[in-house]
């Protein structure tokens, strides 16, 4: 997410090509003389906007990282959740067999306790 975030900072501003494109429709009578020095001003400004739209990036870059954990822990959780449902559904009560006890098979193996669904 933050690299998105940069990325789509600094590529908002526009390039030195704005002034040759507008420079062109201004030539062939496609944009007026007003319409022309409009879009000029505001390429210009863009441009002299990138340094500060860099800074806001690396600002937040941390908040947009820890943001996108907490959501990918959060839908990683449902997910989990979700499967030991559907596990405990189709045990019809059976057995169920958790391989492996480290931190995602104590998770499985508290949700199994809390569906009353026997495990080994």
């Amino acid at each position: 997410a933050a690299a998105a975030a940069r990325t789509g900072l600094l590529l908002a501003p526009a390039g030195e090509f704005g002034f040759v494109a507008v420079g062109l429709a201004k030539a062939f009578k496609v944009l007026d003389a007003s319409t022309a020095r409009l879009l000029t001003t505001a390429a210009a400004l863009s441009m002299c906007l990138t340094p500060g739209l860099a800074a806001l990036g690396d600002r937040l870059a941390e908040p947009l990282d820890r943001l996108e954990a907490a959501w990918l822990r959060r839908s990683r959780r449902a997910r989990d959740d979700a499967a030991v449902g559907r596990a405990v559904k189709n045990a019809q009560g059976e057995l169920v067999v958790v391989v492996g006890y480290g931190r995602v098979g104590r998770v499985v193996c508290e949700l199994l306790d809390a569906k009353l669904q026997r495990y080994v």
